[in-house]
């Protein structure tokens, strides 16, 4: 990942920002953070102060408890089956495609929940208005 202008202040320059990105990056088993700049501001000492902090200390944790780093290793379609296997995907795309638990729609006025939804307690409430 690359942080263009990293020497340049700002919202996505301070050091929370920078730290968020460099710690996203170094997710990944060879992620990297580069960071172009002219020169080394306050905000980019301190986020790399905190990584190097950060860094020490994972570091000392994995030592202490014999812990190597390594990747997971798993094909994209094994990834890609516990997004659809996962209990409660299919009834979490039902209710967002506007579907009852037996398949059917439900109306579009459902402003009050009918019998099937108070017994499952997935129909819309009516809230009212401010």
């Amino acid at each position: 990942m690359a942080i263009l202008d990293a020497d340049k202040e700002g919202f996505l320059r301070s050091d929370r920002s920078l730290i968020s990105t460099i710690g996203r990056a170094a997710r990944n088993l060879r992620g990297k953070a580069i960071l172009y700049a002219d020169q080394i501001t306050g905000s980019m000492r301190r986020a790399l102060d905190e990584t190097e902090r950060r860094r020490t200390k994972q570091q000392t944790y994995n030592q202490t408890h014999g812990i190597t780093p390594r990747g997971i290793e798993k094909a994209v379609a094994d990834i890609m089956e516990g997004a659809y296997s996962h209990p409660g995907a299919a009834a979490g795309d039902a209710i967002r495609q506007g579907r009852r638990g037996d398949g059917s729609l439900r109306p579009r006025n459902a402003g009050a929940a009918d019998e099937e939804d108070q017994a499952t307690g997935t129909g819309d409430t009516a809230t009212p208005a401010i």
